[in-house]
């Protein structure tokens, strides 16, 4: 639906910003 599509397009965008932030920390696993 398009309330999930929504909630699904923020845990994305969540998940891509932690992700950068471990990659510039130079912590990626």
């Amino acid at each position: 639906t398009e309330i999930s599509n929504e909630q699904s397009a923020k845990a994305a965008r969540l998940f891509f910003k932690e992700r950068a932030v471990e990659i510039l920390r130079g912590e990626d696993v």
